[in-house]
């Protein structure tokens, strides 16, 4: 799964909170997969499921771009963030092998994560109502559930 399984489940349990406190319907969280070819929405909601978020829920949206041209365009152009596929990615399968398939396509073996398919900058984001950046983490200071909530109760209050 392409994913990262820290940082979704890190989003879950702001969910939750998000629910037991009363703020669900303030927030939105929005993680994103690089590979929509494989991360289809059956195994993005299953994936959610796994690490403890509601999909199904208002407040979260998997964003699956259509294609990997999309992704670069949305996640390297729009965002900033930079992202690209390795070697491994056409080289390695993904997914869990299958004798059952009827429609000819190979599916892919998921990656143990030491030769991941793409290279990219982990970044989580607070964003306030109007749209503006109040929080920004990256790879070096991969914020926990705690902070996350810390910092998203400071960014809501401070429309109050």
């Amino acid at each position: 799964m392409g994913p990262c399984p820290v940082l979704t489940s890190n989003l879950a349990q702001v969910q939750v909170d998000a629910a037991e406190n009363g703020y669900g319907d303030e927030i939105a969280l929005l993680p994103i997969t690089f590979d929509p070819q494989f991360d289809t929405a059956e195994r993005l909601q299953a994936f959610s499921e796994d690490r403890g978020a509601d999909p199904t829920a208002d407040n979260w949206q998997f964003l699956r771009p259509s294609s990997f041209d999309r992704v670069t365009s949305v996640v390297n152009e729009t965002f900033g963030v930079g992202v690209e596929k390795t070697e491994t990615y056409d080289l390695e399968p993904r997914g869990n092998q299958s004798n059952n398939q009827t429609d000819g396509d190979q599916q892919n073996t998921e990656h143990d994560g030491g030769n991941a398919p793409f290279v990219h900058v982990v970044l989580t984001v607070l964003v306030n109502r109007d749209g503006y950046v109040e929080r920004a983490y990256d790879g070096s200071n991969t914020p926990t559930p705690a902070v996350l909530i810390d910092d998203l109760g400071t960014v809501r209050n401070s429309f109050d």
